[in-house]
């Protein structure tokens, strides 16, 4: 058996999420992926493709790593993984780079949730009634100017390893809502959009949704309750806070992984690397540049 890796880009707005999922009509990421190996008549050599981090219906992504396995038939049948796939998938979805494949042996192979060290996502407001029809698809709309210059300071009582549950909507609950919160920072990009970078070393169901509400919410001054910190975070139910913020306004930005067969080196990649060399300390200027 061999593994491959691949990085992709995608406007999630067409799609019912990167994994696939029973009882929608939706495309997915990972089914559009199927779909471009059965025309390329490599699907009977793969045997699971595997995304490293699962977003939802109408979250976008520039930095998703999926994980190929195939037998060994798969090999020299596509000289390049990335042309060959980008030729039959759709407009929407791009693979931008791609990895050697790897046997699977006695040796240690990436595992793309243990091998993640930092996730960034952003989420992004435009201000204003309506979208200009120019603006990026991976935005929602705010119709109040909720930035204000010291809500960054009261973020940081958020950073830490904590158990993040109260961010977390129902569903199944994980095994371990323990999350290291590495980086939180809300900036004003040309007075016509506000960005919330997020970065942890995991995420829980919609929890950078419900983040990105409470912070809407709390820059409205709408907070009925008090400003929350890793140690009050279990004081709180999820009815608490406010609703989940939209998803097309979420991306996955980066994906970093501490082994050296996942070192994807496309510059936000970069941008987290260097934030992470810096315990992100300081880095607000990096974040910005992407």
């Amino acid at each position: 058996m061999y593994r491959s890796y691949i990085q992709i880009q995608y406007n999630g707005l067409p799609y019912a999420g990167s994994q696939e999922q029973r009882g929608t009509e939706m495309s997915t990421i990972q089914g559009e992926l199927w779909k471009a190996l059965h025309f390329l008549k490599l699907s009977k050599y793969v045997t699971r493709i595997h995304m490293a981090s699962r977003t939802d219906a109408g979250v976008h992504a520039y930095s998703q790593i999926a994980e190929i396995d195939t037998t060994p038939e798969f090999l020299g049948r596509a000289p390049s993984l990335m042309k060959a796939l980008n030729a039959y998938l759709p407009s929407t979805i791009r693979v931008t780079a791609s990895s050697e494949s790897h046997m699977l042996s006695g040796s240690k192979l990436p595992h793309l949730q243990r091998d993640a060290v930092s996730k960034w996502y952003r989420y992004t407001w435009v201000i204003g009634n309506h979208h200009n029809p120019l603006d990026p698809v991976n935005s929602t709309l705010s119709s109040v100017d909720f930035y204000r210059p010291g809500l960054n300071e009261r973020l940081q009582a958020l950073l830490g390893k904590y158990d993040f549950s109260v961010f977390e909507s129902p569903k199944n609950p994980p095994r371990n809502p323990m999350c290291h919160l590495q980086y939180l920072h809300i900036w004003k990009q040309s007075g016509s959009k506000i960005h919330l970078d997020v970065v942890a070393d995991r995420f829980l169901y919609k929890m950078v949704r419900n983040m990105a509400a409470y912070v809407q919410s709390l820059g409205k001054r709408e907070m009925a309750f008090p400003l929350l910190s890793g140690e009050t975070l279990q004081g709180y139910s999820r009815e608490a806070l406010p609703r989940t913020a939209p998803p097309q306004g979420l991306t996955l930005m980066a994906i970093l992984f501490q082994n050296e067969h996942l070192q994807f080196d496309d510059w936000r990649n970069k941008c987290l690397r260097l934030a992470l060399h810096k315990e992100f300390s300081h880095v607000e200027n990096i974040f910005s540049q992407a």
